[in-house]
This record gives C-alpha cells, structure tokens and sequence, in this order.
C-alpha cells in the first residue's frame, strides 16, 4: 500500500513540475532568438488618432500622477485623447482629473461620471460609443509606462493581422524590503517571457490590462467588453474572429504591488480568479480558435485549472507516505530542502507554491462568487507613484 502511495505522488510531482518546465523550455529554445512575424514600419512608426481611457475609483492619491504619465508619452499630442471614466467616488479623483485639465489645455481630456459603481468593464461599455477615434488604449490608475510603451504598441496595430496589443510588467513595491517583492519579480521574470513566445506562435491567452490597445472597430463587432474578464478574455474574442492578441517585450508596462503579504494575498486571488473564468470560458468555445491557439489553450489551462490541484494531491500523500518514513520520503525531504536554502532556487520555488496556492484559493472562491467589480487594494494606493523612478 504504501509503495502504491509513493508511486502516486512521485507521478504527479513530475506531472506537476515537469509539464511547466518541459513547456517553458520548448517555448524558450524554439522562440527566445525568434524575430516577430509581424511586418511593421519600424522606421515611419504608424501614428494614428488615439483614445487613451482611464477607469476610476477613488484614485485621487494616482490620478493626477498617471494623466502626468499619459502626458509625457512620447506621442504626438494632436492625436492623443484622455477619458476617464470614473464610477462614483466618492473622493477628490473627478476634481483632481478636471484640475489637470485646467492646466494642460493642449490636450483633449473629458471626463464621464457614472452614478454608481458597476464595475470596470461596465463603465468601459458605456463610453464605447463616444470615442471616436479608430483605435482605443485602456489603462489601470495604478501602472505607468514607458516614455515610448504607448507609440510601441499602437504601432503594432498598424499590421492588419493584430487586434490587440498589451506587454511586459515589471512590479513595483515602495519599499526594497517588501516580502512580496521578491515574489513577484520572480513570478513576473517568468511569466513575461511565456507571453511574448506565446505571442509570437500567434496569440497569447493572457492580456494585461493596465496597456490593452485595441482597434475599435473589432472590439465593437464582438461586443465591447466581457463583463467578469475585460482583458483577457476580450482579447480572444477579437482571437476567435481571425486577428491576433499579443505581448510585446518592446511595450513595457510599471505596476504598483502590494507591499503586506495579506495585501498581496487578496490582489492576487482576485486576479486569479479572472483567470480561472478565463480559461474555463475558452475551454468551452476552444473550437473557434486556429490549431496553434488551441493548443496554447489547453496548456495554459492545465496550468491554471488542473496543475494546482495535482500539487495538492501529490503533497497529501506525500505527507501519508510520510507515516512509514520510507527511502524516498527522506531522499524527497532532503532534496526539497536543499533546493529551498539555494538562493536560486529557493526563490523560484517559493515562488512557484504561492502562486499555486493562490489559484486554488481563488477557484474555491469562485464557486460562492464571480464578482464583475474588483474589491480595490488601498495599499497600492499610498506612496509608491512618488517613488523615484525613471520611465
């Protein structure tokens, strides 16, 4: 019995370690030196009239701060407009945004108050019909960009064949000290580099929200926004009509984390949680997709559904098998702490069991609920935008 039990949980630790790795290798040999299949002019970048749109909830601590950031693109200002679309707060963010108006009149910025808050893809909805400008970029309060993060990926959208174009985030915590900092740079390292090789076999299945340029037109025929997945999801609606949704490594996105572990916890999970829905969504429609994204498809949602729980059944009887105290329970001990105390490896392991036990708290927490407006994380809502920082 007891052989039978060690045999089971060895099997489902290289189920749940190996896959992850043997994908990320592949991906990394066959695509890190790969240049994009995308035909673009580098040299005239493709410099449309845009609408940049903001959505607000009580932002007064970033909004001025992100306008500022909108502000100092490196995009002709002729073409650019601002929305912020604020959904009822109930703090200074609506003053503060007309105030920053005031003071920059060489650029287009209305703002569109909602009478209750009703989410984020909702208040994204309702201002659909006013822009009119033939591509949309939506943003989070809590990220910057890039001087040239905007032009980078508008200029992507000048090749027929995008729909969508988001990038790479890097964390930021105003504190060097944080215990989450180390968490997320390590997850984020990693999970960059899997949506720019996924990007370039055709689309990736996770879009970033806080720089999703799109082209109007597209978004409108699959009718605007998802409710629960904004992002994400949208994106591969806009994949399953034929264009595709990528994650450019040029396109480079600052975005504020969590400092406290309880903090983080709660912005992940939620997080997590639209995951879930996404790839749950995709699985059911995954015929509409081309071969190369289904493919994607299912590997990401093993990943994201299924891989978590086979860690929690390799870890349960691991601790059974423990009872006996055999050859290779001790060998496993051994391994796993020496792996632990390596610098390296220790960081990415730690890593790589927070962010599992995350997804499995959140797909418990689906089952009660699937909440279309995000419960907001005031922590990322202090100091860390006066944080010195080159963008």
């Amino acid at each position: 019995m007891t052989s039978l039990i060690e045999c089971a949980w060895l099997i489902l630790g290289l189920i749940h370690f190996g896959a992850p790795l043997t994908y990320y290798y592949y991906l990394s040999r066959k695509l890190s030196e790969k240049p994009w299949d995308i035909e673009i002019n580098k040299n005239k970048l493709h410099l449309p009239e845009i609408t940049v749109v903001v959505p607000t909830y009580n932002e007064e601590t970033l909004i001025e701060k992100r306008l500022d950031n909108i502000y100092e693109q490196d995009y002709p200002k002729d073409k650019l407009k601002i929305i912020v679309i604020d959904s009822a707060s109930n703090d200074q963010t609506v003053e503060l945004a007309r105030r920053w108006a005031e003071r920059h009149k060489d650029i287009k910025l209305k703002i569109v108050e909602e009478p209750v808050r009703r989410g984020k893809p909702r208040a994204l909805n309702k201002i659909l019909p006013i822009i009119d400008t033939d591509i949309l970029v939506v943003t989070d309060a809590d990220s910057l960009w890039f001087k040239d993060s905007l032009k980078k990926a508008v200029n992507f959208l000048a090749n027929p064949d995008i729909g969508v174009v988001s990038g790479i985030k890097t964390p930021m915590t105003p504190r060097g000290d944080s215990p989450t900092k180390e968490i997320e740079e390590t997850y984020r390292t990693f999970y960059n580099k899997i949506r720019v090789y996924e990007s370039k076999i055709h689309s990736t299945p996770i879009i970033a929200g806080e720089l999703f340029a799109v082209k109007k037109d597209i978004l409108t025929n699959v009718g605007g926004f998802d409710l629960i997945n904004d992002d994400s999801y949208t994106a591969m609606k806009i994949v399953s009509k034929g264009y595709r949704a990528i994650v450019s490594d040029d396109v480079k996105i600052i975005e504020l984390a969590p400092v406290t572990m309880k903090s983080y916890r709660k912005w992940k999970i939620t997080r997590a949680q639209h995951l879930i829905h996404n790839f749950v969504s995709l699985i059911k429609c995954i015929r509409r997709y081309p071969s190369q994204v289904r493919k994607i498809i299912t590997i990401e949602a093993f990943f994201h559904l299924l891989n978590p729980w086979i860690l929690l059944s390799a870890t349960v009887l691991f601790m059974i098998s423990m009872i006996g105290l055999s050859l290779i329970s001790l060998l496993t001990i051994l391994v796993l702490t020496s792996l632990l105390l390596h610098p390296k490896t220790g960081s990415l392991l730690k890593t790589w069991i927070t962010e599992q036990l995350l997804l499995i708290s959140a797909a418990i927490k689906n089952l009660r609920t699937k909440s279309e407006v995000w419960e907001k994380i005031e922590e990322v809502r202090t100091t860390v935008l006066t944080s010195q920082r080159s963008v």
